[in-house]
């Protein structure tokens, strides 16, 4: 003969057993919730620091491109001086060879 489980313990642990999976399901809820909220935080420090990040890389971006402009501004007026330094030089070239001849 099997002995059967007194009636009260049998229903202790039925209860038991629902008590401890309301428990996991409440304490699961709330540990998601909690994991939500911390996301959010960081997903919305992220999104300032990556406005943050976004303005320094713009500003960098348009000190840049200002530079190239000043670098291409620059180069133009070096050529303008190597030109005029090459005809002054042709200039001075063609009065010495004036002067030998007379």
């Amino acid at each position: 003969k099997k002995v059967k489980a007194a009636p009260k313990k049998v229903a202790k642990k039925a209860v038991k057993k629902v008590v401890n999976k309301t428990a996991k399901k409440v304490v699961a809820k709330k540990v998601k919730k909690v994991v939500k909220k911390v996301v959010a935080k960081k997903a919305k420090v992220a999104k300032k620091v990556s406005a943050a990040a976004k303005k320094r890389v713009a500003a960098a971006k348009k000190r840049d491109v200002a530079a190239k402009k000043k670098a291409i501004v620059q180069k133009k007026k070096i050529a303008a001086l190597k030109k005029k330094a090459a005809k002054a030089a042709l200039i001075k070239r063609r009065a010495a060879v004036l002067r030998k001849k007379t």
